[in-house]
């Protein structure tokens, strides 16, 4: 197993900036990379588009000769020069920046998994990081976090990080299956922009506990955050996020020390969704701010418990209500008792 200051994984345009940055302060670096190195921009974005748009653009020239009195006749695009072009303009890029990166630091190429929170693999290679690294960008598949102890921390924040996929599977876009995690500071998208059908951001395993959800911004999604309704995660803190979903937090049965904190809810049909057998020990609902969004059958905080309604107000400490807040109880007949608007 090789040992290392720092394992990055991926490699972005910021990439040029910072491992200059980090091998200044005498870092031992790996880098790993499945695909072309320089991100997307270089080879899939930007570089390709701007080539593009410029034989577009040629082509569109050629076609308004006769009006500076030049007859070239009709222009004939062919497409395989063109892409011939793009790769001459790209190829030189990535490749001379994976030279480089060869000849600075350790690089692996291949796609990088986790073995356990300072450990990750990369084909028959094991790697060991004091900090291992992701850089900003946008995700595009599913994450499971399933080792214990890991922290996913979106440094740069969620207006420059997402992680953008179906939520419609059992885990949704990000499904945590691991005790003690930490996840930071990411924009999850599960592109159903209806808000109409049964996915989820973000679902957390009854089966574990300990896990930090903080600073993440949901978006595109039914349910922001879902728990398990088989048993509930323990000790697990909602804390900071935005929910841009219909529902917020859902599915809480069972869970015991359960704090949702500084959270801003827009909600369209419910913020949060206090569940079957759910304690109030530990529990903390409180510094959250929630939006008037919900429609007239909407609610702000819902139980779906036997709770009394001294009980439930008792669950909720100071909150931000942007509507006038009535409780209604009606447990005895079938109705939720609520936090409504």
């Amino acid at each position: 197993m090789q040992q290392y200051d720092i394992v990055l994984i991926g490699t972005g345009q910021a990439t040029g900036s910072l491992v200059p940055a980090l091998l200044e302060r005498g870092n031992r670096i790996a880098i790993i990379e499945g695909d072309r190195v320089g991100g997307s921009c270089v080879n899939y974005g930007c570089t390709p588009t701007k080539t593009l748009v410029a034989s577009a653009r040629a082509a569109h020239m050629a076609k308004r000769g006769p009006e500076f009195g030049i007859d070239t006749g009709a222009p004939v695009t062919r497409y395989e020069t063109v892409a011939e072009r793009i790769n001459a303009m790209r190829m030189p890029a990535t490749e001379g920046f994976q030279k480089w990166l060869e000849e600075v630091t350790d690089f692996y190429p291949g796609w990088a998994s986790f073995v356990d929170e300072h450990t990750v693999a990369v084909g028959e290679h094991r790697l060991k990081g004091d900090t291992i690294l992701v850089p900003a960008g946008t995700y595009e598949e599913n994450v499971t976090v399933d080792k214990d102890g890991i922290s996913l921390v979106a440094v740069s924040g969620s207006d420059v990080t997402t992680i953008k996929a179906d939520g419609s599977g059992t885990e949704g876009v990000v499904g945590i299956t691991a005790d003690n995690i930490t996840f930071d500071g990411f924009t999850v998208d599960a592109m159903n922009t209806e808000l109409a059908s049964n996915d989820r951001a973000v679902r957390v395993n009854g089966n574990y506990s300990g896990a930090l959800i903080r600073d993440n911004v949901f978006v595109n999604s039914f349910r922001g955050i879902q728990g398990d309704s088989s048993g509930g995660m323990n000790d697990l803190e909602i804390i900071g996020n935005t929910f841009e979903t219909a529902h917020g937090i859902a599915s809480t049965e069972d869970m015991d020390g359960l704090v949702i904190k500084d959270n801003t809810f827009r909600t369209t049909t419910e913020g949060i969704g206090l569940g079957i057998n759910i304690t109030s020990s530990g529990m903390v609902i409180e510094g959250n701010y929630f939006y008037n969004t919900v429609g007239e059958d909407g609610w702000y905080i819902a139980d779906y418990g036997d709770n009394t309604k001294s009980e439930v107000e008792a669950l909720i400490g100071p909150n931000d209500f942007e509507a006038s807040v009535e409780y209604k109880h009606g447990v005895s007949d079938g109705e939720r008792a609520i936090v409504n608007q």
